[in-house]
């Protein structure tokens, strides 16, 4: 194994145990991929039937965009179906969040999906992408359907299903589901919201866009790998 693949292996665990510490997981039911970078058609996910808790970065499942199965484990063919697309038509996307909380599967099931209410919305809303619901991916041409909706935005409401969030590096990626996440749960407490004008939106957008917000997205990941690490949290056996 090279050492690139482990420091992969590693960053997707220890983000298996984060989605977990903030209540993201959904059983076994959800999931998160990262390419690896020496083998740019290869990506890794989650052992079909662990909880994101018993994610470690030695039992992490690698596969191939041709969907075979290249090491130990299970694998979730309607996850491959939705990552799969995703990692083969977007050479730009390394990493894929793809959740199914009570706050996320809320919104996406709202009219008007998520609104430009909160601070955290700023950052992400012109950002996002909708998919029609058509039921759970068994089909293989919801592949098209997928890359379709998503296009070249990086955040994809699932109507009626839940949330994905994709990036260039971990950092990225975890800090775009984080305030996603934030945000539905402030939407659905709040009763008769305040909207947030498009002026302000796209002024903080330009702001985060001249490299505040990537400095940011970094010192917080960092931050919780120390959290991770001071907790004692075995993610990288």
């Amino acid at each position: 194994m090279t050492e690139q693949e482990w420091k992969t292996r590693c960053d997707l665990a220890a983000l298996y145990r984060l989605a977990d510490m903030f209540g993201w997981d959904d059983a076994i039911f959800t999931h998160i991929t990262a390419r690896i970078p020496t083998e740019t058609d290869c990506y890794l996910i989650n052992s079909y039937g662990l909880l994101f808790e018993e994610v470690t970065a030695s039992n992490l499942v690698k596969v191939n965009i041709q969907k075979e199965k290249l090491s130990p484990g299970r694998i979730n063919s309607v996850a491959i179906t939705l990552h799969n697309a995703i990692h083969n038509y977007r050479s730009d996307v390394n990493w894929i969040i793809h959740t199914h909380t009570p706050p996320g599967v809320a919104i996406s099931s709202e009219k008007n999906g998520l609104l430009p209410i909160s601070q955290q919305s700023l950052t992400i809303i012109n950002d996002i992408a909708y998919y029609n619901y058509n039921g759970v991916f068994f089909w293989e041409e919801e592949e098209r359907n997928i890359i379709d909706s998503l296009k070249n935005k990086n955040i994809l409401i699932l109507k009626n299903h839940g949330l994905l969030t994709v990036g260039e590096n971990v950092a990225t990626c975890f800090n775009r589901m984080y305030m996603l996440e934030s945000a539905c749960k402030i939407q659905i407490n709040t009763k008769d919201p305040i909207m947030i004008d498009d002026e302000t939106i796209n002024k903080s957008l330009n702001k985060s866009l001249e490299g505040s917000n990537a400095k940011s997205t970094v010192l917080m990941w960092n931050a919780m790998i120390r959290k991770l690490n001071r907790l004692g949290i075995e993610y990288k056996k």
